[in-house]
Formats: C-alpha cells, structure tokens, sequence
C-alpha cells in the first residue's frame, strides 16, 4: 500500500535510506520534507506494517522534481519501484506537472532503466557530480 509519509516513519525512512544510499538526509531535513506537505510530496510504500520503500517529490506550478525514490535492498526487483515511479508520476500529473526531472549516479544502472523504460530521457550530464561519480540528469515531458 502506498501512503503519504508521516512523522511517525521518520525513522524508518531515516534507517533505509541510511541503508541504501551512500549519503541520506538527516532525520530533520525527513521531518521538512513530510511536514511542507504544499510543495513537497513524501509517499511511503508498506506491506503488512513495514515499509520496502518511498518516494519524495517536490512540484511547483508545472514542474516536478523526483528527489529520492529508495526501495528496501532485499525487496529490489520486485516491482516496487516501478510501482513508486507510476504513483508519483500520476500524483504530480493530477496536480498540473507537465514535466519532471531527476538526477542519478551514472553508476545506478538499475535506476536508470526503471527511469528509461517510464520515459524520461537524459537531458545532460554533470562531471563528479557525486565526488567521483558523474550525475545524469533525466527529463520526463508532457506528464499526463
């Protein structure tokens, strides 16, 4: 089930991140992005009480941004990526986003296929953006 984020997940979404990523945001910079709930948009994804996975988007006017999407390691490859992508993307699309864009290590090939075959295309790239790692920037047009 996916479901707005609320403050009482902050340490879970805090602990996957932190298990998932080589940098996360801290448990305040969470609690921002769940409580400025008019431009920031922070869906989880649970199965029986435990979160796989969440999405963070942010919009504004007709622009969109996916700031993180992070699936549980031991829940990859099972869809719920996917899943997260779609919901987020038919979430902005019924707020009047016409176009997203997001960011990926050129190193995460499995981000950029699941980003690949929803449609965004690679708009630039932006040398070491992460330290040692280039930065791929991906644009998704004509949200519907």
């Amino acid at each position: 089930m996916i479901r707005k984020a609320t403050l009482k997940d902050t340490e879970s979404i805090f602990t996957l991140s932190s298990n998932a990523l080589d940098s996360t945001f801290n448990q305040d910079f969470i609690n921002d992005y769940i409580i400025i709930d008019n431009i920031y948009h922070f869906f989880v994804l649970e199965e029986n009480t435990n979160l796989l996975g969440f999405i963070i988007l942010w919009e504004s006017d007709k622009y969109g941004q996916i700031i993180d999407l992070v699936v549980t390691e031991e829940q990859r490859s099972k869809g719920y990526g996917k899943q997260l992508l779609t919901y987020g993307l038919e979430y902005l699309a019924t707020l009047g986003v016409k176009t997203v864009t997001l960011e990926v290590k050129a190193t995460n090939l499995v981000a950029i296929k699941l980003y690949e075959l929803a449609g965004f295309r690679l708009d630039h790239t932006k040398k070491n953006y992460y330290g040692d790692t280039d930065g791929l920037f991906y644009l998704k047009e004509d949200l519907k």
